[in-house]
């Protein structure tokens, strides 16, 4: 699971390459040449996208994603491992809402162009979400399980 999410979001970091390629480009162009490069909000908007989705596995695998941690570093023992595991559940909830929501709206845009001049298709940047959330949600559910099962070996 390491290297694929690894693999994901390298992705990620080569899509935030590309917008910011994409965008000095259009920099330059808008004050050298007075005509800006077309989608330039479009694409960045879709590349976010692609960087977080992507991204999201391996920052909550190596636990270098943004947490809220006054209560888990506070809570010890029983109450501890309770509140860890609901935060599993929870994140494992988000991701699973996330992919099923994200899988729907993707289907929808099957063939689906954008409405600006560039009309690329939306189907691969809406896949993102659900592939995305699909790795999260397995990650989520294993560090879930490594919890449960660790505190039962040192039972």
């Amino acid at each position: 699971m390491s290297k694929i999410n690894y693999a994901m979001a390298w992705v990620g970091v080569a899509s935030l390459s590309i917008l910011l390629l994409y965008n000095f480009v259009n920099v330059i162009s808008r004050y050298l040449f007075a005509r800006p490069l077309p989608g330039v909000t479009e694409l960045s908007g879709y590349m976010v996208g692609i960087f977080v989705f992507l991204g999201l596995a391996y920052a909550r695998e190596t636990n270098v994603d943004m947490t809220i941690d006054i209560l888990s570093k506070k809570a010890t023992g029983v109450k501890g491992f309770i509140l860890n595991c609901a935060i599993g559940i929870i994140m494992a909830f988000t991701a699973l809402v996330l992919l099923l929501g994200g899988a729907k709206l993707a289907i929808d845009k099957i063939g689906v162009r954008s409405s600006t001049d560039i009309a690329v298709l939306l189907f691969p940047f809406y896949m993102v979400l659900p592939i995305g959330s699909l790795f999260l949600f397995i990650q989520s559910v294993q560090e879930l399980g490594s919890l449960i099962f660790s505190r039962k070996e040192r039972e």
